[in-house]
């Protein structure tokens, strides 16, 4: 009789919360082989083709480890050989960021809050990026590598983080920073540079700024010495 063949399961899988995986077994050529779970959660796990080398599994759920076995049988008086293969279905990686700045000054150095990751295999790499073309093309932020980053803005731009772990990644939410130009143009100029004591000098015209939101509102003060101001 033909010698059993030694099955060989294939290679241990890390999955990144999915909920199927195709199995990897040898082809067990004239003989019969056949899978079955051995480890892990069985509620719901369905084996589409059992005597198929190839098969797919269904029903896995992340943050759990299967393992299934192959077992390809031997023609009498030959026994029956096995090998088994585990499938790390890890959990998802959860990922979100902030900041409390929403619209600062062309210029300024804004915060971004990252939240502290869950799931995977529990060790993480962060990656920051910013777009200033509403996302459709990203750049990374030069030595962000942790949970959270600052970036100095200059323009209206979108922030992400991508956290990478156990081979899996998760992607944040886009977070948006407006940008205003920072206010210029406010001067202010008179007719008179000197009067007479107790009397009233010539009007002060002030320049229209620019930057910011457009809106403007001011505040005159004024100092005997040049030092100390009051309204």
């Amino acid at each position: 009789n033909q010698p059993t063949l030694q099955p060989n399961a294939g290679p241990d899988q890390t999955l990144c919360s999915q909920t199927d995986a195709t199995l990897q077994g040898n082809d067990p050529g004239a003989l019969n082989g056949q899978w079955t779970q051995i480890a892990g959660p069985a509620a719901g796990v369905s084996i589409a083709n059992p005597s198929s080398p190839t098969t797919t599994v269904t029903g896995l759920a992340g943050g759990n480890t299967y393992t299934f076995r192959w077992t390809i049988f031997g023609a009498a008086p030959c026994s029956n050989l096995s090998d088994d293969v585990a499938l790390s279905d890890l959990s998802p990686i959860t990922n979100t960021i902030s900041s409390t700045s929403t619209t600062v000054c062309a210029g300024t150095t804004v915060h971004l809050d990252g939240s502290t990751s869950t799931g995977g295999n529990g060790f993480y790499i962060d990656l920051w990026e910013q777009s200033t073309d509403n996302g459709i093309t990203w750049t990374t932020l030069t030595g962000q590598t942790g949970k959270s980053a600052t970036a100095v803005v200059t323009t209206n731009v979108l922030f992400r983080r991508t956290v990478y772990s156990g081979g899996c990644n998760a992607v944040s939410n886009q977070l948006p920073i407006a940008t205003q130009a920072s206010l210029d143009k406010n001067s202010i100029a008179s007719t008179t540079t000197e009067v007479c004591n107790s009397t009233a000098p010539g009007l002060i015209i002030g320049s229209t700024p620019t930057g910011g939101d457009g809106t403007y509102f001011y505040q005159w003060q004024q100092s005997p010495d040049g030092s100390a101001f009051t309204r």
